[in-house]
């Protein structure tokens, strides 16, 4: 399987910088002493002796906090400033952790395969997740991350619980393999998000995606074999797309909103080989005959329809303030009038 291939990949990657020693252990925590300035939080156990894929006698249990600085002997205190790869790794009896705001930064494969249930690491200065920091943690259906976090690294969430998950403004890459074989089922984009990447949705339980119009740049194969995704909406400044909507048997409708169709490279045909061939493409209605004479996109879509022809729904107070809206020219509405008809982010047409 391709992801467990990755996984392998990482777990080489990081061979060379893993240490076996550790220099102090303080309430149960061993740390590493970096550069003679901070610490890192590092493994209790033992890499196994004929692979480098597993970590014995990881005994981090139950609920761990760790702390923001340790007196390393004579009254001297570190700052805890890093969490080392592998550092709870393979803890078979974890629960919960939280990290301190003196965290900077997350290794590689920090929580990979634990028990873990409740990670918090929403007060740490992480601008980035360690690679497959939760890889294949079964139980882990709750996170918090930091607000100043950008980029949920490759296979940060592979094989999690979680099933639905908030972003903060702030994160503008979500990359490649993040949340495959998970049970994510509802995913809010912040403002700030630009690009996914491949493969980031297979085989996970995806249906929804807010917010989607926002991003710019979908990589290759970005949301293919998302077999349970039936809506997907392309937004106005999107620049990339490269067979990123493949293999999605499901879909349904797919709301455009570019108003010129010839923008973008490649075709329809690239961008949605292999789906479901029936799905509608809406589109705004000032642009519904460009859509219907671009051999572009009339070589995967056979039912091209205005964005006013979308089932109409009366608007929540929800969808004023958490969504994003659109005219029926996909323009961006910031305040819509009482009365005016508007097409949110997750694809639906409201008046207000």
């Amino acid at each position: 399987m391709k992801i467990k291939k990755l996984l392998a990949g990482l777990l080489t990657v990081v061979a060379a910088n893993v240490c076996h020693a550790y220099d102090i252990e303080v309430d149960g925590i061993r740390y590493n002493i970096i550069d003679g300035k901070h610490l890192a939080v590092t493994y209790r156990g033992e890499f196994t002796p004929k692979t480098i894929a597993y970590i014995t006698d990881n005994d981090y249990a139950g609920d761990i906090i760790v702390p923001d600085s340790v007196d390393v002997g004579s009254g001297v205190l570190m700052a805890v400033k890093e969490v080392d790869n592998h550092a709870f790794m393979d803890c078979s009896e974890l629960h919960y952790v939280k990290l301190p705001p003196t965290i900077e930064k997350i290794g590689y494969l920090t929580f990979c395969r634990s028990s873990i249930e409740i990670l918090d690491i929403s007060d740490t200065k992480v601008v980035r997740t360690g690679r497959g920091m939760c890889a294949y943690c079964s139980n882990l259906s709750q996170v918090f991350l930091p607000e100043q976090l950008q980029i949920i690294s490759t296979s940060t969430f592979v094989g999690t619980n979680i099933e639905e998950m908030t972003l903060h403004d702030n994160i503008t890459h979500i990359e490649s393999e993040c949340f495959q074989w998970s049970n994510i089922r509802i995913l809010t984009l912040g403002k700030g998000i630009y690009s996914i990447g491949g493969s980031v949705f297979t085989g996970s339980k995806i249906e929804q995606i807010n917010n989607m119009e926002l991003v710019q740049h979908y990589a290759y194969k970005a949301l293919s074999d998302a077999f349970s995704l039936r809506n997907i909406v392309i937004g106005a400044n999107v620049c990339m797309i490269d067979y990123s909507f493949s293999d999605m048997p499901n879909l349904e409708s797919v709301i455009c909103l570019k108003t010129n169709p010839e923008e973008l490279p490649f075709t329809a045909s690239d961008y949605f080989m292999a789906s479901n061939p029936d799905c509608v493409l809406w589109v705004p209605d000032e642009s519904l005959a460009a859509y219907r004479e671009s051999a572009k996109w009339t070589c995967f879509f056979h039912d091209i329809r205005p964005l006013s022809q979308v089932k109409l729904e009366e608007a929540t107070a929800a969808d004023s303030t958490a969504m994003t809206l659109y005219d029926l020219n996909g323009r961006r509405v910031s305040d819509p009038r009482p009365g005016q008809i508007c097409i949110t982010s997750d694809g639906r047409k409201v008046r207000f």
